[in-house]
């Protein structure tokens, strides 16, 4: 049976005639690009008074690997809003929209979401089962988990290859409903459990973990993520020590500050000079821009950094 994704897909390729621009999925990042493809497909097809719809690639978080609706999809559009209203509402099964009015976007759900929500947990070992189910499970917010998904949570990350480990890590530790079980599965091997996450997921939130819990590990897992070269590592931890705000670790912001930046015009850890700053001003009893000023006359720092000091300075924060 074709998935979610390709059911809607089709349907959009249906209702792409007329005065409507559907346009299928593609790499669009936001809905700016969504438009201005819209605008240009119109204009091409000589349409002169179009209504348009899509969906971008954020909003595409919404389908799981396999391309099923874990929550809701976010569908942009232009035109008449009522025009676009009467196309969404021709979905078939099992799909329904929801409009948010002409100033909001629509939302198509599944029905099927709950059927699948209520089937059992599959086996921990199976890992496109189990990332399929933790996009499900992930796709409420936090407080609305059931025990039952907690604890099977957890079971993946004491039971699951480091893909999945990967994959559920982010959601056992932000909040932290890791088990005794799980952070110690998690401390055997989190250097390739982090390494294996989405680019995004930072070890910011593990770090602060085990410092709530008073772990004797965080000593340990702060040094090795200040010498590992990643983003999720070394920007993780530079949050996590920012957030800190003792000063006793404004040596290793200052290392971690130090990191070239990848454009003219981007720091190479921001969050680690930001925090140095802050930290070194609140410490000192100075003012922020007191503090840049002086590390401007650091010749350590690149131009990047350079310029986001200078900013400080200008601006005061």
């Amino acid at each position: 049976m074709p998935s979610e994704r390709a059911l809607l897909t089709a349907f959009f390729r249906s209702v792409d005639i007329g005065d409507v621009v559907a346009l299928p999925p593609s790499g669009r990042l936001d809905q700016s690009e969504g438009h201005d493809e819209a605008r240009a497909e119109a204009a091409r097809r000589g349409i002169e008074r179009p209504h348009w719809l899509f969906w971008h690639t954020q909003a595409a978080a919404a389908f799981d690997a396999d391309g099923q609706l874990t929550g809701p999809l976010r569908i942009n559009w232009g035109g008449d809003h009522a025009r676009v209203a009467e196309v969404l509402s021709r979905l078939p099964e099992p799909f329904e929209v929801t409009s948010h009015g002409p100033d909001g976007v629509f939302e198509i759900t599944s029905r099927a979401v709950a059927d699948r929500a209520g089937e059992p947990f599959p086996d921990v070992t199976d890992t496109a089962a189990v990332k399929a189910r933790i996009a499900l499970v992930t796709a409420r917010p936090a407080e609305q988990r059931t025990e039952a998904e907690w604890a099977w949570l957890n079971e993946v990350m004491v039971g699951g290859d480091v893909a999945a480990q990967g994959y559920v890590v982010r959601w056992l530790v932000d909040p932290d409903r890791l088990t005794d079980e799980a952070l110690e599965a998690l401390l055997a091997r989190w250097p390739q459990i982090y390494s294996a996450a989405p680019k995004d997921v930072l070890v910011w939130r593990f770090l602060t973990a085990l410092h709530r819990r008073g772990h004797p590990a965080l000593e340990d897992v702060v040094a090795t993520s200040v010498r590992r070269r990643g983003w999720t590592f070394q920007s993780g931890v530079a949050h996590f020590l920012a957030e800190l705000g003792d000063p006793d670790r404004l040596p290793t912001l200052y290392q971690l500050a130090l990191t070239p930046g990848r454009s003219a015009h981007t720091p190479g850890n921001g969050a680690a000079l930001d925090g140095w700053l802050r930290i070194r001003a609140a410490s000192e009893g100075r003012e922020l821009r007191d503090v840049a000023a002086e590390a401007l006359t650091d010749p350590a720092f690149d131009p990047a950094a350079r310029r986001r000091l200078q900013r400080v300075v200008d601006r005061g924060w």
